[in-house]
């Protein structure tokens, strides 16, 4: 027989319909239909048409949980019974927990997690309990919580990126802190004109503007009060630092400590040189109001090549490098002490006439 129909006259077996129409119906493919006739194309063993769907409900509970299609469109409803949908799977595959229906953004499928308050997805484990959760609050703020002293991690194409430490310092390019108390570490390998590892801009176009603001709790005006640190060697190695001078000045410090030097030695024609520079005033052409005193970097590149840089930019800009400040102060020193010098010998010839 090709169809075997178990209709209401089966009603002592406590298979029953409330009408005359099929409940049951198992074709020969030994597929099995509740309420209609099983579609051969359908996909599914079992299949049930009806308005309520499935309900599951212990012995004694009052409001069951209802496994119910859609109302309208494809889909699938989780609800529970005079309480309402706790989950909705649409036809698209877009989900929504908490009930009401899914989020339809197009191209991209949706999970929703809804309450009064916001949604909130928690990770667990059997022995430790909750160790990560993911929660938005209601016109509020949007959190990423991790509940154990482990490392939050954000990757990229398959590799780590940032990481933000147990004890709360932010790790970018790197998996530990450079240094012990470190906030924000960030490591990198750029090279090349304009590829630092880190660029901060401000757009503003007012010139009181900052790109950078530094503050101390400490109150003490002492010298040694340091606000930015220079090192090499991976930190073994001070090169210098931006600090405070007095009250309200700035003082850039620079390493000069003979245990980091070698090659020492006397500095000789210091008055040829000092003589030989040319000091000029000047205006950039980015903005000619301000009259600057100054040198050429292309002549002083003749006279003291040891103070100039040249940039890897496009024009191979020619610059004064920072240690033209002491350097200079050193010739100069020692140009002095040969004039000096030059004063001695001649009052000395002339005292002995």
């Amino acid at each position: 027989m090709a169809l075997t129909k178990i209709t209401r006259s089966l009603l002592d077996t406590g298979i029953s319909d409330s009408s005359d129409a099929t409940a049951i119906i198992i074709d020969s493919g030994e597929l099995v239909g509740i309420g209609q006739t099983p579609v051969t194309n359908d996909g599914a063993v079992l299949q049930i048409t009806g308005n309520d769907g499935i309900q599951l409900k212990r012995s004694g509970q009052t409001n069951g949980f209802l496994l119910r299609p859609g109302a309208s469109t494809d889909g699938l409803r989780f609800s529970q019974a005079n309480v309402g949908d706790r989950m909705v799977i649409d036809g698209e595959g877009n989900i929504a927990i908490g009930g009401g229906a899914a989020s339809n953004f197009s191209g991209y499928v949706t999970v929703d997690l809804r309450d009064s308050t916001g949604g909130l997805l928690d990770f667990s484990e059997a022995t430790s309990g909750v160790y990560a959760r993911v929660q938005g609050i209601n016109n509020n703020s949007f959190q990423l919580t991790n509940l154990q002293n482990y490392p939050l991690i954000l990757n990229t194409n398959n590799t780590e990126r940032m990481r933000i430490l147990g004890g709360g310092a932010v790790l970018i390019g790197s998996t530990t802190a450079l240094q012990s108390d470190n906030k924000l570490s960030v490591t990198g390998s750029g090279t090349g004109a304009g590829n630092a590892i880190m660029d901060i801009r401000n757009t503003s176009t007012s010139d009181t503007c900052g790109c950078i603001a530094l503050s101390k709790g400490s109150t003490t005006t002492s010298s040694a009060n340091r606000y930015i640190w220079f090192f090499a060697n991976n930190f073994s190695t001070s090169m210098g630092a931006i600090g405070g001078n007095g009250a309200s000045n700035v003082q850039f410090v620079t390493a000069s400590d003979e245990r980091l030097k070698e090659n020492i030695k006397p500095l000789t024609g210091s008055l040829d040189k000092v003589l030989a520079l040319n000091p000029v005033s000047y205006t950039w052409k980015e903005n000619g109001e301000d009259i600057k005193a100054g040198f050429v970097a292309q002549e002083v590149e003749k006279i003291l090549p040891e103070y100039t840089a040249t940039e890897e930019d496009e024009m191979k800009t020619k610059s004064l490098t920072g240690g033209m400040t002491a350097g200079y102060i050193a010739v100069l020193t020692k140009a002095i002490q040969e004039l000096s010098a030059e004063v001695e010998e001649l009052k000395t010839k002339l005292e002995s006439k």
